[in-house]
């Protein structure tokens, strides 16, 4: 019997894919990272950092709702126009950059 293997991913799995990551990133690491530089005050950067990136989550997740067939950079062209939308762009590409750099 031969099977093929499906070499993409959905939209549910990538969301899922990326929550299992920030748990296991924001949950498990991050605490005990912050703990030995903020000592007892380190809940709260947690806290509120986990808040700003569930609600930016929620934002892309509605963007990709509203406009499935485009990419983020399509997408950010037609929210915010031409001028604004290639500057988030390229700021954009210039922060992946230097961080995976």
């Amino acid at each position: 019997m031969e099977t093929k293997l499906n070499s993409t991913i959905n939209r549910s799995q990538l969301f899922f894919l990326i929550i299992k990551t920030q748990i296991g990133i924001g949950l498990l690491s991050l605490p005990s990272k912050i703990q030995s530089s903020a000592k007892g005050d380190a809940w709260i950067s947690v806290l509120v950092a986990g808040a700003a990136i569930q609600l930016l989550l929620i934002v892309y997740w509605q963007l990709l709702k509203k406009y499935p067939n485009h990419t983020l950079s399509e997408i950010t062209v037609r929210v915010f126009g031409a001028y604004i939308g290639k500057t988030l762009n390229l700021i954009y590409y210039v922060f992946f950059t230097l961080f995976s750099y």
